[in-house]
Formats: C-alpha cells, sequence, structure tokens
C-alpha cells in the first residue's frame, strides 16, 4: 500500500490500476454490467462465452425479458434527465393518479429530491392518507400510463398488496417517453413505488 501511495505522489498516477482500465476483461464485464438487468456474475458469464461487445449480446438466448430491454434501450437508459422535465412528469404522474384516486400523494424522490441539476431515472413515491386505498391503485396507474403512451417497456412489476405477499409493497419498473409528440424522444427509465404504510399522512417527511 506504502508503495502504491508513493508512485501516485511521485508520478500522479498508479500504473496498476491504468492496467484495469485498459484490461479488455475488466473493460468488458464493466460495460455488460451497464446494462439494466445484468450485475456482475452474468457480466463474467457473458464475457467467459465470448461476448465482446453489446451486439454480440444480442445472440444470447439466456438474456432474460428485461436484460433484452435494457440491451435495446441502453443509451437511451444511461442519457440523464434533465431537472425541470423530471418536474415536469412528477406534475403529470400527480394528475393522473389523483384521476384514478383522489388524495392520493405522488412525489419524486432520489436526486430530485436532492435538489440535482439531471436524474439518472425518475424515483416514484406514492401514498395514500387513509392507509388502505393503495390496494390495486398500482395496477389501476400504470395501465392508465400505458393508454397515454407514456409507458412503454415493463421491467418489474409487482403487486403485493392486491396478492398479500411480502411486505405488501407494490413495484414498478419500466420505461416511459415522456414527450411522445416526438418520434425520437428517448425512453426514460422510472422506477415507481408504492409504499404500503398505515401510518402515512398527507406529507412524506424526507430525512
Amino acid at each position: 500500500m506504502q508503495d502504491h501511495i508513493q508512485e501516485i505522489v511521485t508520478t500522479g498516477k498508479l500504473s496498476k490500476l491504468e492496467h484495469f482500465e485498459t484490461d479488455e476483461k475488466v473493460r468488458t464485464i464493466s460495460l455488460f454490467g451497464e446494462v439494466w438487468g445484468i450485475g456482475p456474475a452474468t457480466a463474467k458469464k457473458l464475457y467467459e462465452k465470448g461476448h465482446r461487445t453489446l451486439d454480440d449480446l444480442n445472440s444470447e438466448d439466456s438474456l432474460t425479458h428485461s436484460q433484452r430491454i435494457g440491451l435495446k434501450y441502453f443509451e437511451d437508459i444511461k442519457t440523464r434527465i434533465p431537472r425541470q422535465e423530471v418536474q415536469d412528469m412528477e406534475l403529470l404522474l400527480q394528475k393522473v393518479g389523483e384521476d384514478i384516486l383522489p388524495g392520493v400523494d405522488i412525489v419524486c424522490g432520489g436526486s430530485f429530491r436532492r435538489g440535482k441539476a439531471s436524474c439518472g431515472d425518475l424515483d416514484i413515491v406514492i401514498t395514500h392518507p387513509d392507509g388502505k386505498s393503495h390496494k390495486g391503485f398500482l395496477s389501476r396507474f400504470v395501465k392508465r400510463l400505458k393508454d397515454m403512451n407514456f409507458l412503454r417497456e415493463d421491467l418489474i412489476f409487482s403487486t403485493h398488496s392486491e396478492e398479500g405477499t411480502d411486505s405488501g409493497v407494490d413495484t414498478y419498473f419500466g420505461l416511459c417517453t415522456y414527450s411522445w409528440t416526438r418520434a425520437t424522444a428517448p425512453h426514460r427509465s422510472q422506477g415507481i413505488s408504492k409504499g404500503y404504510i398505515c401510518v402515512w399522512t398527507n406529507t412524506l417527511d424526507w430525512k
């Protein structure tokens, strides 16, 4: 460790790190790991199968539906979303939600909540003050957004509150196109999570 520190102080760089950055295996596994739904272990297996580019992965039979969607929209998913666009989408989602369930509270969290200028995706949290109207809401909400052509692709969709399973939390991950009037509008990565907590009030206390 001391030798590494001395090398950085003396030369301003670390040769071992540069080796990893230029190593084909490391770079390829890292690239595959950027595809939505592909983790480090899967990325390593894909490399060991002989795949070297994202185009190579198109012929891989073992990819799941979600991974294929992640591959298809790789560049779109990586594109960050301007803050103003996120704010506009939050208002749209709130309006749609209110039309379905009056009193529902829909807010965007994550980097948007932290005041960042752009976001990697939309982290939407949905609550209702009565603590019980959540059941079945997410399914209706997603259907309405699909009918509007806002949601385009599903990645993960679980409805535990309806099924009475797991923690009772409903979750949706998918791709949306906000400016759907533009044929070239990018597909945005969206995660919608419905919190099943009976003590929620009209406001969320973010800490």
